[in-house]
């Protein structure tokens, strides 16, 4: 904003503390004098200068008050700018803020692994099917040479045996008083389910994966927990356990955005894959009875 006081017309000194002359006064005498000895009356030669004082005096006021209201019309249209530029740099930088905040948090969810839609009314697979080992298929993603083995049943096999930690080694339990192996994972995890869902589900939602996914786990969960053949003894349970390993681990792996698997709604319990475990682990206690 120009200073306004820069203005050769502006009036520096308030005319409204200017009082009107002492008339009376020497040097004022002496030019009344002038005026009367060219005929003129001392009363007619003071009202004269007092009218013309008044007039000038006048003036100066109305200058004045014009020149008040002007300065305070600009001081107003100053600020108001001040503001508006303020307001304006403000939402400039709330603007860039957000912004901001949004490439970051979309750089955050860039970072965290999409997973894909659950496809509704899809249960999993009654038959399982054959997994290559982790080395085979690391080796065919890096392009190197492996055996064509690898990918025979044999090899099927022998990479669901490799692929799983120690803890999957089999144990000896008992079942109608009858000796039977199971996964020693599976036995553990009978314990354990229970509490063990929980805390999975928990950090599920603090790793703030999609909502279906996790009421479709939790779902899982409880309808495995309510089956009849938790009435059956360990076999029942063992049989449920095998069920929730193999197929809680290919819903994993088929949610995975680069899998070429379909997802399938893991809530909806194949009671016939439930059925085929069970008939495989009773076929093999018989068996260890004959045995």
């Amino acid at each position: 904003m120009a200073d306004i006081t820069q203005n050769e017309n502006h009036i520096h000194h308030n005319p409204h503390n200017i009082v009107e002359p002492n008339w009376a006064l020497q040097h004022w005498q002496e030019l009344l004098a002038v005026q009367i000895a060219l005929g003129n009356t001392l009363e007619q030669v003071t009202d004269h200068f007092r009218e013309a004082w008044r007039q000038e005096h006048q003036g100066d006021l109305d200058v004045w008050d014009a020149q008040m209201a002007d300065d305070k019309r600009v001081m107003r249209e100053h600020t108001l700018q001040q503001q508006e530029e303020e307001e304006k740099n403000l939402e400039e930088r709330q603007r860039f803020e957000q912004e901001r905040e949004e490439v970051e948090a979309r750089a955050q969810e860039e970072k965290k692994p999409k997973l894909k839609p659950i496809v509704a009314n899809r249960a999993v697979s009654t038959t399982p099917l054959p997994q290559p080992s982790q080395y085979t298929t690391n080796k065919v993603e890096s392009f190197e040479y492996i055996k064509l083995y690898y990918f025979t049943l044999e090899g099927h096999a022998e990479a669901l045996v490799s692929d799983r930690a120690v803890s999957n080694a089999p144990m000896i339990t008992r079942v109608d008083n009858q000796m039977i192996f199971a996964p020693m994972a599976t036995m553990r995890a009978s314990k354990k389910m229970s509490i063990g869902k929980g805390g999975l589900i928990t950090q599920m939602q603090i790793a703030k994966q999609p909502a279906e996914h996790i009421q479709s786990l939790g779902a899982f969960f409880l309808k495995l927990e309510g089956s009849k053949l938790r009435h059956m003894g360990p076999i029942g349970d063992i049989a449920l356990l095998t069920y929730q390993a193999e197929v809680q681990q290919k819903w994993h792996n088929a949610l995975r955005p680069l899998s070429n698997k379909a997802a399938f709604d893991i809530s909806i319990i194949n009671q016939e894959r439930v059925d085929g475990i069970l008939r495989r682990l009773m076929l093999q206690h018989q068996a260890d009875s004959i045995g």
